[in-house]
């Protein structure tokens, strides 16, 4: 009998640590999951910020700019619901909440054209890159199809004009500066996008009569230094002839 009570207790123990096991486990799999599921929601918070950041100082529809607050404090509130031991979970939303009942929105302007390429490169990516953070929301079907739509239309004349007109403008920088070489880069660059972009069809024969504008002042400018330093066109090589020939606007 002794004997059967031991074995009794042993399997008993085996059971029960069996259980105990499969319980830790099943617990650490949860809080796992959890973990995996309140951190997809805290990069969801964090792309908004970093989108936000990106947009100061720029001018947007400010029902985008107030979308992202809401997307990022929401995201925030989901992670403290799902993972509370987030670390300074709370400080973080206190924190997006101010960010949210601080602004104030104002009217969206016509974006300022940066003062050089390097400029205006960069004002066009971090437009580019709210646009494609707009479109994984709407992916995400987080945004509405219809509003992603509406919001990409804006976003993307804004995107044109800066790099249309934007250019137009360093390309007769060029032109004031004497430096053929980069006006005419710029005013390939501008044809390019006025011929390849959805555009208003007035729009376009707009920036093509600027486009042709500057081209024949650059041709006249490098004609009348030719001739103020004595050098015959033909003699110079560069493309100016080339350019003239080529150039069908």
């Amino acid at each position: 009998m002794t004997i059967a009570f031991v074995i009794a207790g042993i399997i008993a123990l085996l059971i029960i640590s069996v259980s105990v096991s499969g319980y830790l486990q099943k617990q650490e799999q949860i809080a796992a999951q959890k973990r995996q599921m309140a951190a997809q929601y805290y990069q969801r918070a964090q792309q908004a910020q970093n989108i936000c950041e990106l947009l100061r100082g720029i001018s947007i529809n400010p029902d985008i700019m107030a979308f992202l607050l809401n997307i990022s404090s929401e995201n925030l509130k989901h992670v403290k619901q799902i993972w509370p031991k987030q670390i300074n979970i709370d400080i973080e939303i206190e924190k997006a909440l101010i960010r949210q009942k601080g602004y104030k929105p104002t009217p969206a302007k016509p974006l300022p054209f940066p003062v050089n390429e390097q400029g205006l490169a960069a004002m066009v990516n971090r437009l580019r890159k709210l646009n494609n953070y707009l479109k994984a929301l709407q992916q995400e079907t987080l945004l509405a199809e219809q509003q992603y739509e509406r919001w990409n239309k804006e976003i993307f004349l804004a995107t044109s004009r800066l790099e249309i007109e934007g250019t137009l403008r360093l390309a007769a920088r060029s032109v004031e500066s004497n430096h053929a070489g980069s006006a005419r880069n710029f005013l390939e660059y501008v044809k390019n996008k006025v011929d390849a972009y959805p555009l208003d069809p007035n729009y376009k024969q707009t920036q093509y009569a600027a486009i042709n504008e500057l081209a024949q002042s650059l041709d006249e400018k490098q004609k009348a230094l030719q001739e103020e330093n004595g050098v015959p066109r033909a003699k110079l090589g560069e493309s100016d002839d080339d350019f003239e020939t080529k150039k069908k606007w």
